[in-house]
């Protein structure tokens, strides 16, 4: 795999010259508004879907008394990538 080890996180809904397949929208909080706790539970996520390597669409709301994250989960279309 192109992407094996990778985790990309964006705020943006796209990543420049990958084309991206959705796997849906992930979330996680966190009651002490860690955010470091909150990415390494969405890059778990992620990843554990396969062929998940990124999150674009990346939030942070407060709510609750919970900082929340979330995004939606994406894999690459590696046929792209294959050379001839």
């Amino acid at each position: 795999m192109v992407f094996e080890d990778t985790f990309i996180i964006t705020t943006a809904n796209q990543i420049p010259g990958v084309e991206l397949y959705t796997l849906g929208i992930v979330s996680a909080t966190s009651k002490n508004a860690n955010v470091d706790e909150i990415v390494q539970a969405l890059e778990t996520l992620v990843k554990a879907k396969e062929g998940g390597f990124a999150l674009i669409g990346f939030t942070l709301v407060y709510t609750d008394g919970e900082l929340l994250g979330y995004g939606t989960a994406v894999k690459a279309d590696e046929g792209q990538f294959v050379m001839g």
